[in-house]
């Protein structure tokens, strides 16, 4: 993962690199900042770099200077959409970036065009020098976090609350209705947040700022809709494993592209074992797979875990929780939560083909 920041108001470097430094978690391979100092817009970004590690580097610029862009995410089918883009004509100059894809897709495409080819998990803040005009956007189902809020003649944005935290104009009163919705579900619905005067850019929008009057569009570019096929049948149910499986093996396969080790995070049960099985699947090398375990039976996993990883003969590392470890370290973490982490925007789950550093 990465981290973005963002905020319009009087230049203030320091403040950017205040905000820009909170997400160091987040982006621990490098920092990129930038400054529009005639408007007023401040843009950073920490990187975790998964893509073109030299030619990803953020803020980006498009080859025209056009506009520039700070990305969280990763756009699955980069490679297919940069290839139609040279088709039309335009310029790239890095290897293999996905960031500079999104540039080159905004401009040939446009905000609507470019949603609907993108097959990724993303949020992302772009800005249009020609039209004084910053974009803000953020995947289908809302998977990378983007939160925002305009308070005291400054509108910000960051991958996490505690980023906004950092400049002085935000106020980060709680919402008492957050709160009671936060204890209902788990976590907080919708376009809200557990604070009183931020939200979070809905999943399957978009969001554009005219810098010189402050208006502010938002608007949706995909919503999801179940709809079953009330014709199918039982002669069918075939049919609709092996599209099933098609589209498993596709979507693992294409997340396991990365310029840098990949894994499995390996909790078991039947999600993440499926991901385990295509991952496996994809490759001609043993699948990295992680898990933990835990001292309470019924929280403990980690024995189904062993034989998934066992039956794929995947690289396997597992860990240990025990209740004296987790007592030991409940100062730490209580303080990481006090001072960094705000209650989390969705719920989690195993599966995940994630990123790991040696």
């Amino acid at each position: 993962m990465c981290g973005i920041v963002g905020f319009i108001g009087a230049p203030r470097p320091d403040i950017l690199a205040a905000m820009t430094d909170s997400l160091i978690h987040r982006g621990p391979d490098g920092e990129g900042r930038h400054i529009e100092e005639k408007v007023g817009l401040h843009l950073g970004q920490r990187r975790l770099a998964i893509l073109d590690i030299a030619g990803g580097v953020q803020p980006m610029w498009d080859a025209e200077r056009r506009c520039v862009l700070i990305f969280n995410g990763q756009i699955y089918n980069h490679a297919e959409l940069r290839r139609e883009l040279e088709a039309l004509g335009r310029p790239f100059h890095s290897d293999h970036s996905d960031t500079e894809v999104i540039l080159q897709a905004y401009l040939a495409w446009g905000i609507e065009g470019m949603h609907r080819r993108f097959n990724g998990m993303w949020a992302f803040a772009l800005y249009d020098l020609e039209r004084k005009r910053l974009l803000l956007s953020r995947d289908r189902f809302g998977e990378k976090p983007l939160y925002y809020t305009e308070q005291n003649g400054v509108f910000a944005f960051a991958s996490e609350v505690t980023a906004l935290a950092r400049h002085p104009q935000i106020d980060l009163g709680p919402s008492a209705l957050s709160i009671q919705k936060y204890f209902a579900y788990g976590f907080v619905p919708g376009a809200a947040s557990i604070y009183e005067r931020i939200g979070k850019l809905p999943a399957g929008c978009w969001m554009t700022v005219d810098l010189p009057s402050g208006a502010r569009e938002l608007r949706p570019y995909w919503s999801f809709q179940l709809e079953p096929d009330q014709g199918a049948r039982s002669e069918d149910i075939g049919g609709y494993v092996e599209e099933l499986r098609a589209r498993m093996q596709r979507a693992v396969a294409m997340r396991l592209a990365a310029d840098v080790p990949v894994g499995v995070l390996l909790s078991g049960g039947i999600d993440s074992s499926a991901v385990t099985h295509f991952a496996a699947a994809s490759t001609d090398q043993p699948v990295k797979t992680f898990s933990i375990g835990f001292d309470e039976p019924s929280f403990d996993e980690s024995p189904y875990a062993a034989r998934v990883a066992a039956h794929y003969g995947t690289q396997h590392v597992a860990d240990h929780l025990t209740l004296a470890q987790a007592s030991a370290d409940r100062r730490f973490l209580a303080g990481r939560l006090l001072s960094a982490v705000p209650p989390r925007a969705a719920p989690s789950a195993g599966g995940a083909v994630g990123r790991w550093r040696r």
